[in-house]
């Protein structure tokens, strides 16, 4: 399914203020009229009882709870988002486990920081424009999700 700009839910979870307010500029500057903004990933839990988004954004390295364990927790159906929303993980630095980890709880991709607009805008046109392949919730159950903040 094609998903227009215009229809878009965004949710953005980045923990530091200068680059969430970035990420959602580059979003609405390339045409994404509804963007949601969390700075932790309780906040992000709450939005998503306000909506059904079309693409979760999540910084890997937060605090209480790391990207990777968000997801997880999208995709056991331990929030209110649909475990199938597409998501990606941006950070600074992504090791390789980490990288595999995300594959396996097929996170939809990954954005390195720091942030180019344009590569932003393609990275999500890709990731909203792609089939979603997902498993039942008990798939994800017992993936280790810990990671080492560098």
């Amino acid at each position: 399914m094609l998903l227009s700009k215009t229809a878009d839910l965004n949710i953005v979870e980045e923990k530091e203020a200068t680059r969430r307010n970035t990420l959602v500029k580059i979003l609405h500057d390339s045409g994404y009229q509804h963007v949601s903004a969390a700075s932790d990933v309780q906040s992000a839990i709450g939005l998503l009882g306000t909506d059904q988004f079309d693409l979760i954004i999540v910084e890997l390295y937060m605090p209480h709870i790391n990207g990777l364990e968000f997801a997880k927790s999208v995709r056991t159906a331990k929030t209110l988002a649909k475990p199938s929303t597409r998501m990606i993980v941006m950070s600074a630095l992504i090791q390789a486990k980490v990288v595999g980890t995300a594959m396996t709880l097929n996170v939809n991709g990954f954005i390195t920081k720091p942030f180019i607009p344009d590569l932003i805008d393609k990275k999500v046109q890709h990731v909203l424009n792609e089939v979603v392949k997902t498993h039942a919730a008990i798939a994800y159950e017992t993936i280790y999700t810990e990671i080492q903040n560098s």
